[in-house]
């Protein structure tokens, strides 16, 4: 909680703080201080943070919030007189207890818990609830983490809860042991997973490589799976989905379905998904298995597609091979945060951005180290038009930069600034609910790069204007004008050198 304390301290939170969510955090983590210095914020109780707390097994958190409280007033009543109605409950829920939360109690409550919440006025054994929702409070019970699953399952079973063919079984996934509790829907029922892939990536995405035979067994289409395990770096279920080498054991009973192993991706989304893992294991197999050309080539998208898992292995696996580069790359990399990467690729002579694009990835990310590495592998902080500060300031689509991230563009890159759009940028910035930057910054850069132009002549060009007038083709025109910057408005200009920020 001090830790909670210190950051709802003024200038720390984000302006958009959504106090429901760390509502349902807090009823999640069962600590009745944490629930309710969250309602001392403001927050209330809501369907999710109920769902939260049942999941975690706390019902003495939520039950006030479910049902109406005695009177608190009750005791000193007269005799004579009539009691006063109860409180109402603290969460205004319609009639009829939502599914949800039972749903939830099934998955993280014992038996005994949730045998009361079902027998709660309007929950769902007082209506006739639709035949899928008692197959989800069924899948979320067969998916639970505690000891008495099975018992809550049969329980379940005998409330008129039966496993579905078109069955939710993502909350099976969840659970410890999915294997056994596959196998026991499969001995009530449950043969067929219809058309929906999703349970099989989720599984492919896990490596868990026994699940996915086994969905595969069961019909399970094997659309994206692939995709799934190659991204996650799961060489084994890979090979399972690939080729269809023999599978594990699998549990009895189980009807085969007509599903099987089989690429069922596009071949060049699974060679980047490949190369995303970070895993020189998997992208060799996948390039070898479908062959280069299926693969889409050792083209500039597989390599990007190699940065953005900032894995300087497989960046310089690809880079043996012959493949191109360009310079998105730097992107990739940039807004991976890794420092190895970008070594790679300027050891690799990977062609460079001139609008200083990773600058302002890094920056969104506050990720001030991998700024730093930008800056001393000498990028280019983009045009001497100061339409990178800007950028970083607010974007349309795109979080803002947090205020760190601009002081280091300023004081320690010596970022061109033109304050009309940054002061523009700044106001789309706080209509979206976001803080004024510029003003905690109080235009120290203004200061800092500003000057009159007219009266101070022209100042002398940046390392990073050099820098970007070298990869956008006016290198020449520098020369020609003896390394020096024309003179502009007030607002845009030198700042410190790049070397010098580097060695600082």
């Amino acid at each position: 909680m001090p830790t909670c304390r210190w950051l709802a301290e003024p200038g720390r939170l984000s302006p958009w703080m959504d106090w429901r969510h760390a509502l349902a955090e807090a009823a999640a983590s069962g600590s009745p201080e944490a629930v309710e210095w969250c309602l001392s914020r403001g927050a209330q109780w809501s369907l999710e943070a109920v769902c939260a707390a049942l999941r975690g097994g706390h019902t003495s958190l939520v039950e006030p919030a479910l049902v109406p409280s005695p009177h608190s007033r009750v005791a000193s009543t007269p005799s004579d007189s009539p009691p006063p109605p109860p409180a109402p409950p603290l969460l205004p829920l319609p009639p009829l207890l939502p599914d949800a939360a039972l749903a939830a109690a099934a998955e993280g409550c014992g038996l005994a818990a949730l045998q009361h919440l079902c027998g709660l006025p309007g929950a769902w054994h007082d209506r006739r609830a639709a035949p899928w929702s008692r197959a989800a409070i069924l899948a979320a019970a067969v998916g639970s983490p505690s000891g008495d699953w099975r018992e809550k399952a049969e329980w379940l079973l005998a409330q008129g809860c039966a496993p579905r063919q078109d069955h939710p079984v993502m909350p099976v996934l969840r659970g410890a042991a999915p294997l056994e509790r596959f196998a026991w829907l499969a001995s009530h029922g449950f043969t067929s997973l219809g058309g929906d892939p999703g349970p099989l990536q989720a599984a492919a995405a896990a490596g868990n490589t026994p699940v996915v035979a086994f969905l595969l067994a069961l019909g399970a289409q094997p659309l994206g799976a692939a995709v799934c395990a190659a991204e996650h770096g799961h060489l084994d279920t890979l090979e399972l989905l690939l080729q269809g080498r023999e599978p594990p054991e699998l549990p009895e009973p189980v009807e085969t379905g007509s599903g099987g192993a089989g690429v069922g991706d596009d071949p060049v989304a699974l060679a980047q998904a490949a190369a995303r893992s970070g895993s020189v294991a998997v992208l060799a197999y996948v390039v070898e298995a479908l062959g280069v050309e299926q693969a889409g080539g050792l083209g500039p998208e597989l390599f990007s597609a190699a940065a953005a898992s900032g894995s300087p292995e497989v960046l310089a696996w690809l880079h043996e091979r012959g493949c191109a580069a360009d310079e998105f790359a730097w992107e990739e990399a940039a807004a991976a945060g890794c420092e190895d990467a970008l070594d790679v690729l300027s050891g690799t002579a990977c062609p460079q951005p001139a609008d200083g694009g990773p600058y302002v990835l890094a920056a969104r990310n506050g990720d001030l180290r991998t700024c730093s590495a930008l800056l001393r592998l000498g990028l280019p902080l983009g045009p001497p038009d100061g339409s990178l500060f800007a950028r970083a300031v607010w974007e349309v689509g795109y979080e803002g930069a947090p205020l760190a991230s601009l002081r280091w563009l300023l004081e320690r890159a010596g970022c061109s600034v033109e304050w009309a759009a940054a002061e523009e940028a700044q106001q789309v910035r706080t209509e979206a609910g976001w803080d004024d930057v510029l003003g905690e910054l109080g235009h120290a850069g203004e200061q800092q790069q500003g000057r009159s132009w007219a009266t101070e002549g022209p100042a002398p060009e940046s390392a990073s204007e050099a820098g970007w007038r070298a990869s956008s083709g006016e290198a020449g025109e520098v020369a020609g004008r003896g390394g020096q910057a024309e003179p502009g408005p007030s607002g845009t200009g030198g700042g410190p050198s790049e070397g010098s920020m580097a060695g600082a």
